[in-house]
């Protein structure tokens, strides 16, 4: 049941049902600006719905947006040599299990420095999505080769809508916890993301957290507005349309984190596919069935002929039927169906027998 009197509605699932985990007082992130206090409450619930965890209250999208576009960013040297077992370890797992994966265009959402899109040589288009002018600033400079947009994810959907569906992978490592909202968050990226792509997320593992030996407190601030669970991260694909290739909890450096490849597969073309086919296949035994039933009335020799059964499949036929064979149908035809239900109604005219009325070597 709820606590208090704050709404809740689950980004994850939409149920209101939640738990509220714990109460923690920080610095309001924004607290050297005008305007804002100096101290800020926060509480992290739990939708008991689905196992979502996330931050309340929310800081404003707006807020959000100046935090990250003013961020000095991360010392360069200390993440590059820190960092690069991580992504090493990160592309392999990439490597090992999108098949058949087309090189054309990558976009890695939050991509900082661009060292792990510099891991992709091989893909004729590299794009950051980065709202971060520190980032963006160094990398224009040090890596012309990717070609960086200075948004926040759900600003260059909106703004640049020439790059949906045109991605072949779409990247995002350690920037879903900071969404303002999640699914919103993974929407974005499928629509990124060309038929048959493939969307790679990683967050860190609420559930690994619990057992590294190095402390993690840092995990637990405004920033990350989620905690995730290998469910959630499944779950929130699926509902955005992404199917999911391999979900795997990683402790590289003792850092716990969620590992999730998605693939956009093309389950709205293949549904009609298979709709189509099935259509044409009932087509064409309707229309067997249908030439069968005129040949029948047409002949001279039978004028008296008893159908077992009013169900659906008689129905569809006497509607297809052509207005001559239809009349022979009035005439020539006794109906006998043993559905009680049935018996004594008319069916195109003609009122239903129960089987007493007819014996079966008449058919």
């Amino acid at each position: 049941m709820a606590q208090g009197k704050e709404s809740f509605c689950c980004p994850v699932c939409d149920a209101a049902q939640y738990r509220v985990l714990m109460d923690k007082q920080v610095a309001h992130p924004l607290w050297w600006l005008d305007d804002y206090p100096e101290l800020l409450q926060l509480r992290y619930v739990l939708c008991e719905a689905c196992g979502y965890i996330c931050l309340r209250p929310h800081l404003s999208a707006q807020q959000y947006d100046a935090i990250y576009r003013h961020s000095p960013g991360l010392d360069r040297e200390t993440i590059k040599e820190t960092r690069q077992s991580t992504l090493r370890q990160r592309k392999a797992f990439i490597d090992q299990h999108a098949v058949d994966l087309t090189t054309g265009t990558v976009v890695e959402v939050g991509p900082a420095y661009g060292d792990f899109l510099n891991l992709f040589p091989s893909f004729k288009r590299r794009l950051g999505i980065e709202p971060s002018t520190t980032y963006l600033n160094t990398v224009r400079q040090e890596s012309p080769a990717l070609e960086y947009h200075p948004f926040v994810l759900e600003d260059f959907v909106e703004h640049q809508p020439a790059f949906c569906q045109s991605a072949d992978l779409v990247l995002a490592c350690h920037v879903l916890e900071h969404a303002f909202d999640p699914r919103v968050f993974v929407e974005n990226l499928a629509r990124l993301a060309a038929r048959g792509a493939y969307v790679y997320i990683e967050v860190p593992s609420i559930e690994g957290m619990a057992r590294t030996k190095k402390p993690r407190y840092q995990n637990l601030y405004y920033g990350h507005v989620s905690q995730f669970t290998a469910p959630v991260i499944r779950r929130l694909g699926v509902m955005c349309g992404l199917t999911p290739v391999e979900i795997v909890h990683s402790h590289s450096d003792d850092y716990p984190v969620i590992r999730a490849l998605f693939r956009k597969t093309a389950w709205p073309e293949m549904a009609a596919a298979a709709f189509q086919r099935h259509r044409a296949q009932t087509e064409q035994l309707t229309a067997a069935a249908l030439t069968r039933l005129s040949d029948v009335l047409r002949d001279g020799a039978m004028s008296d002929i008893v159908i077992w059964g009013c169900g659906q499949d008689l129905l569809d036929l006497v509607l297809a039927l052509p207005a001559p064979e239809r009349q022979l149908f009035g005439q020539k035809v006794t109906l006998v169906d043993r559905n009680p239900g049935k018996q004594g109604r008319t069916f195109f005219g003609k009122k239903i027998l129960p089987p007493a009325h007819a014996s079966r070597a008449d058919v």
